[in-house]
């Protein structure tokens, strides 16, 4: 990594005011990647399926899912969550809208059978006047909880104004979620960032660098216990905040190696070529990471922040990983998801896509046109409420001046 050359880049970025283009840049190229991979997400629009996504238009591929087992009778494997591997940072995510009421048990089954420890919160439950994630963790108000067969118990919360750390136990409560006799009670470190609002980026990196490091703490003593634990990133969609979380994340860790370039096995990786080729990479694993051009810049700024406070950390000064590419470059893989063996994925080869890509892109266009509607000026003359009290209101007054002028001709003909 060079930092001088990311540094300079992000202060020539911010000159000239280019993190729009770039970011239109990099759905341009998303979308191809999109089609040339043949991405779906068929299984999320299955009528059992879709009251499970929180959005209509964030969904995860079905090419890259976490898929439950011990599904219980009625009930899917499905629920809206992403595995992301990165091999070059040595980092494993699991990605995740925020969990609504109705799939809270989902989520923490997926915790377990994941043998997920650490769950990363960028959100908060309330923001703008709308919910933007079920309460499905424990903290001073309320100890404890039970979801179906798990139950958590809040052990211990600390933090700042800014995050909060909490130490939940997680307990299995049927015994068909235990292998080889193992304790059916797990801790888990939950970590909740409160200061990113919805679609927007804090107003200062520090706090969030430190947030990251906290995170980054607690995966180093997984590793000292040799527990291979995937870390949970949820906000609110799963898309915005959580990938930007994963692209701080991921250089930063990558620099802290020393910019090498090995996995955990030792078996050299591929590096991207540049911050821009990375969030194209990710996005073939989960739609929509990164949900602004100012959550980009958040990405770069926390990194160059970083980079300047921490000189002694920067490896070799080698020049890997750049600053940006002047043409954003997709790695050629034949497979659309770099697959953990402890992972469980559906297979792409299908030899009716294009008829499903077709169905599906029809149900969106229909969404779609709904909206429109809504939209219309007629359409909210006719169905808004305060509306229609002002047109049945006037349409009152105009019947009974109508029917006084009809009465005071009748007893003037008389």
């Amino acid at each position: 990594m060079n930092r001088g050359a990311l540094i300079s880049a992000f202060a020539e970025f911010d000159r000239r005011n280019q993190w729009i283009p770039m970011y239109n840049k990099l759905g341009i190229e998303t979308s191809k990647q999109e089609s040339e991979l043949g991405l779906t997400a068929e299984e999320s629009f299955k009528e059992i399926n879709f009251p499970k996504n929180r959005y209509q238009n964030v969904l995860p591929y079905d090419q890259n899912r976490v898929l439950l087992n011990n599904v219980q009778e009625g009930n899917t494997n499905f629920l809206n969550a992403s595995p992301l591997l990165v091999p070059f940072a040595n980092r494993d995510y699991i990605l995740t809208q925020g969990p609504l009421e109705t799939t809270a048990e989902d989520f923490w089954q997926m915790v377990w059978e994941q043998n997920s420890r650490i769950i990363v919160m960028l959100n908060n439950i309330m923001e703008k006047g709308s919910i933007k994630c079920y309460h499905y963790f424990v903290d001073n108000d309320e100890k404890e909880k039970t979801f179906g067969n798990f139950s958590i118990k809040m052990e211990e919360e600390r933090g700042t104004g800014v995050y909060r750390i909490r130490t939940i136990k997680l307990t299995a409560l049927d015994k068909k979620f235990l292998v080889d006799d193992e304790e059916s009670t797990r801790t888990i470190s939950h970590f909740h960032y409160i200061n990113w609002p919805d679609f927007g980026v804090p107003n200062e990196t520090r706090s969030f660098l430190e947030f990251l490091e906290k995170t980054n703490q607690a995966q180093i003593l997984l590793k000292e216990e040799k527990i291979e634990s995937p870390v949970i990133v949820h906000c609110s969609a799963g898309i915005g905040r959580s990938g930007a979380y994963v692209i701080v994340d991921c250089v930063l860790n990558y620099l802290q190696k020393g910019n090498q370039s090995d996995s955990a096995a030792g078996d050299t990786v591929e590096v991207p070529k540049s911050i821009d080729e990375l969030v194209i990479f990710i996005r073939r694993h989960r739609m929509g990471l990164i949900q602004t051009p100012e959550q980009l810049r958040f990405c770069w700024k926390a990194i160059v922040d970083w980079l300047k406070a921490h000189p002694e950390e920067n490896g070799n000064g080698d020049d890997t990983l750049s600053a940006s590419s002047s043409d954003v470059a997709v790695t050629t893989n034949n497979d659309p998801s770099i697959i953990s063996p402890n992972r469980k994925r559906y297979s792409q080869p299908d030899p009716s896509i294009e008829k499903r890509k077709q169905k599906i892109q029809e149900m969106k266009d229909k969404l779609r046109r709904v909206e429109e509607t809504k939209n219309r000026w007629w359409y909210r003359l006719l169905y808004d409420e305060n509306t229609k009290y002002w047109v049945g209101s006037s349409v009152a007054v105009g019947m009974a001046i109508m029917a006084f002028y009809v009465y005071n001709s009748i007893q003037a003909s008389k």
